[in-house]
């Protein structure tokens, strides 16, 4: 079973996701299910999304996509900003059909949207 975890930007919403990916993968050690568990996650390439998790090998797979907050951006910041979330959103339909994600844990922030 894949578990796709989202969200972050800063270190208050990646502390939580690392949380419950070690949660999750102690779990596993612990007690294997019958189907396995694997973990994958979803952030940006802006914030510290990539400072915590780009080397993290808990994670089956990691992808960061070009997005960045809406918030304290000017009136053209911001409408890039929503052209980017809308073509991250599009990568972000297909790669959750391309692994079949059966549960998607998502912690909120720019990276989430």
């Amino acid at each position: 079973m894949n578990i796709l975890m989202t969200g972050g930007g800063t270190g208050g919403h990646l502390a939580i996701i690392k949380a419950v990916k070690e949660a999750i993968v102690l779990r596993q050690a612990q007690e294997p299910l019958a189907e396995p568990v694997e973990v994958i996650y979803v952030g940006s390439t802006k914030g510290q999304d990539k400072q915590w998790f780009e080397h993290d090998d808990d994670f089956k797979e990691k992808y960061f996509f070009e997005t960045r907050g809406v918030v304290n951006q000017g009136g053209l910041g911001k409408i890039k900003s929503l052209f980017m979330m809308a073509g991250a959103t599009l990568k972000a339909i297909k790669f959750i059909r391309k692994h079949k994600a059966k549960v998607v844990f998502s912690v909120g922030g720019f990276s989430a949207a």
